[in-house]
């Protein structure tokens, strides 16, 4: 398990997540109100994820973390068309419509009598797509994108002594996250006044980077100003922010 002081900040929900194990990931892309007939009455942007593990079980980030099992029923005599059931550990019930890529979750009732629903992709893995070559794409449309490994550090400020490519970790006194390009990271960052070093593997969905640590739990932080920063957000508030270092 992850030191103390990091599991006060992360939300640990309590599922084995091996690089091994199978599991679709999906960001959300919004939030929408419809009547019982389907029109839509508003809708916004929404930042969230779900996760489904080939167990069975599930986790999300809906704004407050969830997790129970999922049952997948096929189109047919129980159903009209294919859903996804959800039962969380809390005792709340909800179901999805999977159509492709896109996932559409319907959340709850309110008070007035309408639907909320979450819409959700599934994520791309991170071995297509690779953070510097979203920063690339970005600021630099013509210029292709290293395959190399790609880091952030915790301080702007330059460093002499970043990567070590004999042990795929930062020599000694260097801080940040190493993203490689065969989807997995190593972190060294200070939390809490505790050193912390995390290995795991990570995604990404649009300016989202998904990290699953080596305990199954998972942050998402968010690329800034064209892959230059990455801020880690809590509730709203930023928690810690990460420098491009560069690659190597």
């Amino acid at each position: 398990m992850m030191k103390c002081a990091f599991l006060c900040l992360l939300v640990c929900l309590g599922m084995s997540s091996s690089a091994d194990a199978q599991e679709e990931r999906y960001q959300a892309t919004g939030v929408y109100e419809t009547g019982d007939l389907g029109q839509v009455l508003s809708q916004a942007p929404f930042d969230g994820w779900l996760v489904l593990a080939s167990n069975g079980t599930y986790s999300l980030d809906f704004q407050m973390a969830d997790y129970g099992r999922y049952q997948y029923i096929s189109a047919g005599d129980l159903v009209a068309q294919d859903t996804i059931f959800f039962f969380s550990n809390s005792s709340y019930q909800f179901f999805a419509y999977p159509q492709g890529d896109l996932l559409t979750v319907w959340l709850t009732k309110t008070s007035n009598g309408t639907n909320v629903w979450i819409a959700l992709e599934r994520v791309t893995p991170f071995a297509d797509v690779s953070l510097n070559a979203s920063k690339a794409s970005a600021a630099q449309p013509n210029q292709a994108a290293s395959a190399g490994v790609v880091m952030y550090a915790t301080t702007s400020a330059p460093s002499y002594s970043s990567y070590d490519p004999a042990t795929g970790h930062f020599y000694e006194d260097q801080k940040g996250i190493i993203f490689r390009p065969d989807g997995t990271f190593y972190l060294k960052a200070d939390f809490g006044g505790t050193t912390t070093e995390e290995d795991g593997t990570y995604q990404i969905a649009g300016n989202q980077v998904l990290l699953t640590f080596s305990d199954g739990s998972v942050l998402t932080l968010t690329i800034e100003e064209q892959g230059r920063k990455l801020h880690w957000y809590s509730d709203g508030i930023l928690i810690s922010e990460f420098f491009y270092l560069g690659e190597a």
